[in-house]
């Protein structure tokens, strides 16, 4: 699926129902209702095309985006299975790092770099090499909890481990004075730092590299900035 057809989508889902909401039983469901309605799902799917999908994923897209329940990427973008390669964290803050000449990578989502974020590097990495997405995109989304706890953490001291997660965002915060202002920022300077990674390792195709913003308040995605990024032997 293109990212045309991506974006076309989430607005028409923006104007309609989010699937799965027509039943007030699940607008909130347990552990015990998530398995049923998984059960029920699984039902209704055709087995050869689960058969199928399940030999492999070709996804032509790698989605950096928050935890926030409220942000699901299949969801907001109407998308099906292995459709989006995907990590999400709080505030969905990327921050990448070559650490010597030898190109060993690191990167934290979400702050400071850090060694042992071996989660956040293989996905971007995985993206990269094996699966050979076409995009690679940052979404960053209106109503943010963990951006809203780093623009208010610039005059009070929040509760560990988050002042840690959010330190790099925190200090980011000190020149903004709007926390819109600050998920934009954030959005633009996670884009910077892919670009950055990706100038340091081989790449057998071109990709781009996108910072999307959700809005939560109309259910709609704007792209705020494109990078075309060259293959590299």
């Amino acid at each position: 699926m293109g990212l045309n057809q991506t974006i076309s989508r989430n607005q028409t889902l923006s104007r309609t129902q989010v699937p799965g909401r027509n039943q007030s039983q699940n607008r909130n469901p347990g552990a015990k209702q998530l398995l049923k309605q998984n059960a029920d799902w699984a039902s209704k799917q055709d087995p050869k095309r689960l058969l199928k999908i399940a030999e492999k994923q070709t996804p032509k897209v790698a989605w950096f985006g928050c935890s926030d329940s409220r942000v699901p990427e299949s969801v907001i973008t109407r998308s099906g299975l292995g459709h989006i390669f995907v990590h999400r964290n709080i505030a969905k803050f990327v921050n990448l790092a070559l650490l010597d000449a030898s190109q060993i990578l690191t990167f934290r989502l979400n702050s400071q770099f850090h060694l042992n974020d071996l989660s956040a590097k293989s996905v971007l990495v995985y993206a990269v090499d094996h699966v050979e997405v076409d995009h690679i995109i940052i979404v960053g989304h209106t109503k943010c909890g963990g951006v809203s706890a780093a623009f208010n953490a610039k005059d009070h001291h929040i509760e560990e481990p988050l002042d840690e997660w959010l330190k790099d965002l925190t200090a980011l915060g000190r020149n903004h004075t709007s926390e819109s202002a600050l998920v934009e920022a954030n959005i633009h300077a996670q884009v910077a730092n892919v670009l950055k990674l990706l100038k340091t390792r081989k790449l057998k195709k071109a990709l781009k590299v996108r910072g999307w913003l959700y809005k939560m308040e109309t259910g709609r995605i704007h792209e705020l900035v494109v990078h075309d990024v060259k293959a590299r032997a």
